[in-house]
């Protein structure tokens, strides 16, 4: 591919995947999870306690086996559809916890709400599926919680979905949710959300989840992402180097599992309140990896997922309208 990318110019792309492979071999991603150390091992990869370290032919193995694109069904196979080609798909946002009504109150969100940001998506012109966590319902047990709202997705639309990733029990039950409608899970009927932990390192129980989905075959977002300046460099390429090691050591995984799952590359960034230490939303730093991660996931020949819409505003003002395309 020699043709500039979204005027992000090819040498500024190769330098990032040649820093992200020299940071895999030489410092390496923490795996906290034996079954996914034995699997490394058994593939001759060199560990040294959780560390794991990659090669440069292990990245481009795993990456040659990704699919450039994949169909995701729905429950109405009309509202199927491919990704990874020149479309794009929107979904809603991810995991809110509070509700603000018209009269400027903030309450926790609740199943009902949960409810109606479905029947929304399912009406929606815009939405072509739905998200994991449309609305947290904070009245549901946590154990169970997942199964609420995916039970909300299957029954209040017909587009495609997401599955849990919280542990490995909720991925497993996604799986087990999804075969009541579909019979089995031999087609990607689920999409399904996997973090890496900044810096360089993956949590126990997204592990779980990823290796979970890999076995089954269902498509996985693997995302990257630091608060710049507290838990990943506080430059822009820093970020882009530290995240996409992760990503690609996360994507290694899932193709060492099961060689040819479909992969959906996520990266992502914005810097730290130095005054306060909280995580800053909206920023000119967040563009710029949604710039970049197209670019990135164009350069890898991998379907890519970014965000947008992101404010500041607690309200739907002018603010919110600027910030957000």
């Amino acid at each position: 591919m020699n043709r500039v990318l979204f005027d992000i110019d090819r040498k500024m792309l190769d330098k990032i995947h040649n820093s992200s492979l020299e940071l895999l071999k030489e410092t390496g991603i923490r795996f906290p999870n034996k079954e996914a150390l034995d699997i490394f091992k058994h593939h001759g990869f060199k560990t040294d306690g959780e560390m794991v370290f990659f090669l440069k032919s292990d990245i481009e193995k795993a990456l040659e086996t990704v699919p450039e694109t994949f169909k995701l069904h729905a429950r109405n196979e009309d509202n199927s559809f491919v990704i990874g080609d020149d479309s794009y798909r929107m979904a809603p946002g991810y995991g809110p916890p509070f509700i603000i009504e018209n009269s400027g109150e903030m309450r926790q969100s609740v199943l009902e709400d949960t409810h109606k940001f479905c029947k929304l998506v399912q009406t929606s012109k815009a939405l072509d599926f739905n998200s994991s966590i449309v609305a947290h319902p904070n009245d549901m047990p946590a154990q169970t919680a997942h199964l609420d709202m995916l039970l909300s997705t299957m029954m209040l639309t017909d587009k495609p979905l997401m599955g849990s990733t919280s542990s490995k029990q909720c991925a497993q039950e996604s799986l087990e949710m999804a075969k009541i409608i579909w019979g089995n899970t031999e087609k990607t009927v689920m999409l399904n959300l996997v973090d890496s932990l900044s810096p360089l390192q993956y949590a126990e129980e997204m592990i779980d989840a990823l290796m979970v989905y890999a076995k089954a075959g269902q498509p996985l977002i693997v995302h990257s992402s630091c608060s710049m300046g507290s838990s990943g460099p506080i430059t822009i390429a820093g970020s882009l180097v530290i995240s996409n090691a992760c990503t690609l050591a996360g994507i290694c995984l899932a193709q060492l599992i099961n060689p040819g799952t479909p992969i959906v590359y996520g990266l992502g960034g914005s810097p730290t309140d130095m005054k306060t230490g909280g995580y800053i939303n909206a920023s000119p730093e967040d563009a710029k990896h949604t710039a970049i991660v197209t670019a990135l996931s164009q350069y890898y020949n991998i379907p890519c997922r970014s965000q947008g819409a992101l404010t500041e505003s607690f309200s739907l003002d002018y603010q919110a309208g600027m910030n957000s395309p």
